[in-house]
């Protein structure tokens, strides 16, 4: 009787340990980084963007870091161009990066053109951001809005799928919401609005310069 018992604590024992063996394999393991920075250099030195966190969680085995209060700073001949700010972030392998909370795009010039966004995607290699859910630009001159854009970094033009609404501010600040069926284009540069059909062959159906 005493070595029944025996052996049957001993199989609850090895059953205990093998189950506790099993949840610590299967757990991931994630570090935690304060004061994360990450940026990259051009082929003469100078800083092309800067990502950071006052905290992050990396996890070893998926090769993410889970970023709090992103800030990604990019610049151009050693000047600040454009900063995006989001609650949180999730950065793969270095590569790519989804912003997501309260997005918000900032540039410097004097019409101070923001851009705020529910999600944030950019493929580090490229440079095109891409912008999905209540996409929305807003600058002293007008309001555009839809539900996706691609923002082109290089060529300072953002791209709204349609359909787009826009709200065209006068000098006497009065605004008319309209509706159009196409793609705009809005150059951040040279502050103009072009309106295309989105076929094989693009024709420009309307053009506002401010």
């Amino acid at each position: 009787m005493n070595k029944l018992k025996y052996y049957s604590l001993l199989i609850i024992i090895l059953l205990t340990s093998s189950c506790k063996l099993n949840l610590s394999e299967n757990k991931e393991v994630s570090l935690i980084v304060k004061d994360f920075n990450m940026s990259q250099l051009s082929s003469v030195g100078e800083k092309l963007y800067e990502i950071t966190s006052p905290q992050s969680k990396f996890n070893k085995q998926s090769q993410i870091y889970l970023l709090d209060k992103t800030k990604i700073i990019f610049y151009n001949n050693k000047k600040i161009i454009y900063i995006v700010y989001s609650d949180k972030s999730e950065l793969l392998n270095h590569e790519t990066i989804k912003l997501s909370g309260n997005i918000e795009i900032f540039d410097v010039s004097d019409d101070k053109n923001n851009i705020n966004a529910d999600n944030f995607y950019w493929d580090i290699k490229n440079s095109d951001f891409t912008l999905e859910g209540n996409v929305r630009l807003n600058n002293k001159n007008i309001d555009l809005i839809s539900s996706k854009a691609l923002f082109n970094k290089e060529t300072n033009i953002v791209k709204f799928f349609s359909p787009v609404k826009y709200t065209y501010k006068n000098t006497n600040n009065n605004s008319n919401y309209k509706l159009r069926a196409k793609n705009a284009y809005y150059n951040l540069l040279n502050k103009s609005l072009i309106f295309k059909s989105d076929t094989q062959k693009e024709r420009v159906q309307s053009k506002i310069k401010f």
